[in-house]
Order: C-alpha cells, then structure tokens, then sequence
C-alpha cells in the first residue's frame, strides 16, 4: 500500500503564513515549530542577523542587479566574487564595470579557469570541464565577502555555493532556451 505523501508548502491553498494572524491548514509545516529558538538566531547571531535584516530592507522595486548592489551595501561587503559561465563573460564584465561605478571592489574568475578535459572524469563529449570548485577557491583566496553566480551551469553552481567560504547569491540562472529565464517554463 502507497503512503500518502506528506503534506508541503506546494499543497497549501491558504499561505497563512505571508501575514501574521492568518489561519493555517491542519498539516502545516509551520505548526508546532518552536519560533523562539530561529528568532534567538536571527536575533542574536550578527551573520545572520546583519544578512536577515539587509534581506529585508532591500527595496524590490529595482532590477535584481540594483538589489545585489544594496544588498552587498548593506552587509558590509567590501570585495564582491564573480562567479560566471565563460559563455556570460560579457554581462559578467558589465556586473563588474556596474559595481566599479557604486565603489565596490571586485574579482571575476570564469568557470573554464584551470579546466580539465571532460574525458578525464568520463565524460565522452569532448571539451573543457568547468571547474567551479577551483571558482570558489581562487574566489575564497581572494577574501570575496559575497559571491555572485552569473549563469553556472545546474550542478557547477551547487557545487561552487558547497566551496565558497562567503555568502553566494544569484544573478542570473542559465537557461539557454528561455534565454536565462527559466520562470518562463512554469
């Protein structure tokens, strides 16, 4: 016999949870969860506090590169990572050229740097490896105190995010049949 699937946040008709004082279904995720103890995180620990209220204050009425640009302001961040697929140099040059203008320093590396040939890992397609292992650690060298991803690929990103001592954020999502829409598809 088949169990039945545990209920999740795509199953709820309701949303109680976007404002306070709403009514929540019976399985909610939310239910009985002690919210002191991530308030006392948010709170108390100055990352996660100093990043949750910068999250917060961003304005949403700006592109997603204006609000990367206030979100690194807000945190403090001095020197901002570029992540970026080779094949997205050129709006990674433009994002840099962009934070030079807000007075914010900056190192790109692209995800060919140090690239083994795909064969060497099995791969029988023939080509450069992305290395988004070696991204994260020049970037980690280079003491980044936010990383921006500009369209890796489904699989380099997660692996660049696990290796990067600072904060990752995305700027762009590759999808190169929606032209890095991938919202489009839903």
């Amino acid at each position: 016999m088949k169990e039945k699937k545990q209920f999740s946040c795509s199953d709820c008709e309701t949303l109680g949870c976007s404002q306070q004082g709403n009514r929540f279904p019976t399985d909610c995720l939310g239910d009985g969860v002690d919210s002191a103890r991530f308030l006392e995180l948010y709170k108390n620990d100055r990352i996660i506090s100093k990043v949750s209220i910068a999250a917060a204050e961003v304005n949403y009425n700006h592109t997603r590169v204006q609000e990367t640009i206030a979100f690194a302001k807000k945190i403090g961040a001095k020197k901002v990572g570029i992540s970026a697929c080779i094949a997205l140099i050129k709006e990674a040059k433009n994002f840099a050229k962009i934070l030079d203008t807000h007075g914010i320093e900056n190192f790109c590396v692209n995800c060919k740097v140090g690239s083994i040939e795909k064969s060497e890992i099995g791969v029988t397609e023939k080509g450069c490896l992305c290395n988004p292992i070696l991204q994260a650690e020049i970037l980690n060298q280079q003491e980044t105190d936010l990383n921006v991803i500009i369209g890796l690929c489904i699989g380099h990103d997660s692996l660049f995010t696990k290796y990067s001592n600072a904060l990752v954020t995305t700027l762009v999502v590759k999808d190169r049949v929606l032209k890095h829409n991938p919202v489009a598809a839903l």
